[in-house]
């Protein structure tokens, strides 16, 4: 048995879809928010997750959190790293800060500032519902199939590809909802599934999918008589040297 247990644990994420809170354009996302608890002294530490959506490394942020108690007294905690240099896409798990008290409710954490090296970020306070969008594609299945090879082509990881086939890309001002349910922010690959994001618009229209099958199935058959057309040819200078050489000597 570890000498700490976990008392209370919250993450911004749901099945696929991630995050699940967010303020807009912040380059950073609490990914996740965990108490761990002494089991004998019931010293309580603030353990945070975060991750960064974006194509640049974070070089510093402040978060701040507050923690609620049973008695409906409250704490707040303040997190600021100088030196994050959190990379494109990366995590970052931040030294676990000790709280007052042990009988944790709840915990509140939102990002107050961020810096890279292209841009400063700073809150206007309002973490809300990510963008996810909930609307399914509608695709017969010759279109379904070609989307999922074309998905794989692009990149994207086997295991999110089965959610993705019916998830179109949603674009918002600076940010994409890759099919994946992932939100990034100014990158061209998704940062979890690794899809190229250039490449998602073209494959959730049914026709365009439907032309590219036919294409290929097309490109397929003739590669198919041409290499007919070579072993005939083949066969036939093998026939005429079988009887051309005996009669050259004859």
């Amino acid at each position: 048995m570890g000498v700490y247990k976990v008392v209370f644990r919250s993450e911004n994420s749901s099945g696929d879809l991630a995050p699940l809170e967010w303020e807009p354009s912040c380059p950073l996302v609490v990914e996740a928010v965990q108490v761990s608890r002494h089991r004998e002294n019931r010293d309580s530490y603030l353990q945070i997750k975060l991750r960064n959506l974006t194509s640049k490394t974070v070089t510093a942020f402040k978060l701040a959190a507050t923690c609620e108690y049973d008695d409906g007294s409250s704490e707040a905690v303040e997190i600021e790293l100088l030196d994050a240099d959190v990379p494109p896409g990366g995590e970052c798990r931040p030294k676990a800060i000790k709280l007052g008290r042990h009988d944790i409710k709840d915990v509140k954490a939102c990002l107050v500032s961020t810096l890279t090296s292209k841009e400063e970020w700073v809150t206007k306070g309002k973490v809300e519902a990510a963008p996810h969008c909930s609307d399914l594609l509608v695709l017969d299945d010759e279109a379904l199939g070609e989307r999922s090879v074309q998905l794989k082509e692009g990149g994207m990881l086997q295991s999110y590809i089965g959610t993705a086939l019916y998830r179109p890309r949603t674009d918002g001002d600076g940010w994409t909802e890759c099919s994946c349910g992932q939100l990034n922010k100014g990158r061209k690959t998704c940062l979890r599934c690794g899809f190229d994001l250039s490449l998602a618009k073209n494959l959730e229209d049914e026709s365009f999918l439907k032309e590219l099958h036919r294409e290929k199935e097309e490109a397929e058959r003739t590669n198919v008589a041409v290499a007919i057309v070579l072993m005939a040819t083949a066969v036939l200078l093998l026939v005429l040297v079988f009887f051309l050489i005996p009669t050259f000597y004859g």
